[in-house]
């Protein structure tokens, strides 16, 4: 299964249409060839990360919105080199627990 395969899946899979027997074959058999995990407990919070808004400073805390390789996608001025290469990226930005 390559990796579009399994993004499908796992959007399906959010969905309920797969079976727990199937999602967890997908799962066994995907091979990423890197991720990057980021689990700030403590951290920057989304505000202040890759959620920045520049409409409410009052918000952002010490964060500033810098401007990203995608046109009107902005953030933290912590992430400069991210910023460059954020057309690489998938930002999950819906996910909740």
């Amino acid at each position: 299964m390559n990796r579009r395969n399994f993004m499908i899946a796992a959007g399906a899979c959010s969905l309920g249409y797969l079976k727990a027997e199937e999602i967890q074959k997908a799962a066994e058999k995907a091979k990423a060839k890197s991720v990057i995990y980021i689990f700030a407990a403590g951290g920057l919070s989304q505000l202040d990360s890759f959620n920045v808004m520049d409409t409410n400073k009052d918000l952002l805390g010490k964060s500033t919105p810098i401007e990203t390789s995608i046109k009107g996608f902005k953030i933290s001025h912590f992430f400069p080199k991210m910023a460059k290469q954020i057309h690489k990226c998938s930002i999950i930005k819906s996910m909740v627990t």
